[in-house]
């Protein structure tokens, strides 16, 4: 029964988004209908409401959220609400620079540059753009391989008499068959569905836990059950490390995302930008609390197994029950997230093709040209297959390297913020400066992209959690220090 209510939440959600996708399909007739590269073209973000909604799927999906704190908040407990305060902060840093990046891509008249041909044109340095690229496209693939891990493992958790690699197939096909066919502008259409999804998720879910604990086990019995340790903020081994790793993931890392960087690209005017970054750190803030708490209440009524998610556990008591309002609860529940989960791997997905596409095999064509392309419009749906492939070819590696939901947030988003001191430096460094380091900001963007998986990868070989944790310290401190490096010896050199 369980089975069936699973598969029949995640149909509901992939014919909707397929829906969304064929009506724009039929409206794409160039590259820039596909793409956010021009003014003119159909992939647009019309609203600060669709702004807002999309730039929150940007990073990592609220499906993976909710299910890396219910893993997580049996050891954290209310620090977890560090990571929403962080994220916020992030947020509020990307909507501080927002306006200078929109006044920046004004130079460039119709056409829109990728994060990586601006930071090329900043640093007057081709093999930045070509550095930054890769570790972008090898980023996303990353970020893509997450959402299908979660939301294979999240399934086979609900419906175990599953195979696992079919699962992943099957996800990876709804997430891709809707992209390939309605671009960019059906994953801003999805990005809205999705937050409407996880208010009702969230608003159902609080019900059900809040019901649950007043008729079993009861108020008293539940408050006489709480860990002290989960609500007292108290110090814990590993903390220091999580603490840090997470401040460092959250409030850098929107500034050099691609997926932030389209969405400010594809903004018909500047309002939608600054309206829409407010709304989503606000909607972000709310929404986030909202999921460690009940993360921290789920863990505690469910008495999860050693490896077993609280959540999935908490979820299969729903879908096994034979009353009709925990059936219904659990179908709204499982759409929310499977909604959320498909809508993040979508932004990735068209993240990474964008970037494999416009910035490593057409970077050197014109842009005028390329996005008035129909042949180009063809190439770009081949590139996002090619990336998808990819990105099942990661999960395979990762499952086999036993990393948990929380190891590959770490990981794969620690490792981008190898971009984050090289976009600043675009920003507000002067030209001269900027152009005097173009070969170390290159190198820069590759040594602390391996520097993040390097140490993650290390710490997990190593059975050291807080080393996973300080990934992103890895990247940003590698990638900071190169360029400063850089800099220094080109003024040693300009004194001598």
């Amino acid at each position: 029964m369980i089975t069936i209510l699973t598969l029949s939440a995640l149909f509901a959600s992939a014919t909707l988004y397929l829906g969304l996708a064929w009506r724009n399909y039929k409206q794409a007739g160039t590259l820039s209908d596909h793409l956010p590269i021009d003014t003119k073209g159909n992939a647009a973000v019309r609203s600060s409401g669709e702004f807002s909604a999309s730039t929150v799927a940007t990073t990592v999906s609220l499906a993976t959220v909710i299910l890396a704190y219910t893993e997580l908040a049996s050891w954290f407990g209310l620090w977890l609400l560090w990571t929403v305060v962080t994220t916020v902060m992030g947020l509020l840093v990307v909507r501080w620079v927002a306006p200078k990046i929109w006044d920046r891509l004004q130079e460039y008249g119709d056409h829109r540059p990728s994060l990586h041909e601006f930071l090329g044109d900043a640093f007057g340095s081709k093999l930045l753009v070509r550095a930054a690229s890769i570790c972008t496209t090898l980023g996303f693939l990353g970020a893509l391989a997450v959402e299908l891990t979660v939301g294979s493992k999240f399934l086979a958790a609900l419906a175990p008499a599953l195979p696992i690699m079919p699962i992943v197939l099957v996800l990876a096909a709804i997430g891709v068959s809707y992209t390939v066919i309605g671009g960019f502008r059906t994953v801003i259409e999805t990005d809205r569905i999705q937050m409407f999804a996880i208010w009702i998720t969230l608003g159902v879910l609080t019900v059900v836990t809040l019901s649950q604990i007043m008729t079993d086990p009861g108020i008293e019995t539940f408050a006489a059950q709480i860990p002290k340790s989960m609500i007292d903020f108290s110090w814990r081994e590993g903390l220091g490390a999580f603490l840090i790793g997470i401040a460092l993931l959250n409030i850098p890392t929107f500034v050099g995302d691609m997926g932030v960087w389209q969405r400010i690209s594809g903004a018909r005017d500047r309002s939608i930008v600054t309206k829409g970054l407010t709304r989503s750190a606000l909607g972000a803030g709310f929404s986030w609390t909202t999921l460690a708490l009940l993360a921290c209440l789920i863990a505690i009524i469910t008495n999860a197994e050693a490896g077993t998610n609280p959540l999935a556990v908490f979820l299969a008591s729903l879908g096994n029950s034979t009353g009709i309002l925990s059936i219904i609860a659990f179908l709204a529940v499982v759409f929310g997230l499977y909604a959320a989960s498909l809508s993040t791997a979508s932004t990735q997905l068209i993240a990474a093709g964008h970037t494999l596409h416009s910035d490593l095999l057409r970077g050197d064509s014109d842009k005028d040209k390329l996005a008035s392309s129909k042949s180009e419009l063809r190439l770009s749906r081949i590139v996002l297959f090619s990336v998808a492939a990819g990105a099942i070819i990661v999960v395979i590696g990762l499952q086999a390297a036993g990393f948990t939901i929380a190891d590959l947030v770490f990981a794969v988003y620690g490792a981008q913020l190898a971009l984050v001191p090289i976009v600043f430096l675009s920003l507000f460094a002067s030209s001269s400066t900027t152009k005097a380091i173009g070969g170390a900001a290159g190198f820069a963007a590759l040594a602390g992209f391996v520097a993040g998986w390097a140490t993650a990868g290390y710490g997990k070989w190593a059975g050291d959690g807080n080393l996973v944790f300080l990934a992103p310290v890895a990247s940003l401190l590698v990638s900071a220090t190169i360029c400063g490096l850089g800099y220094i010896l080109k003024s040693g050199s300009k004194s001598h």
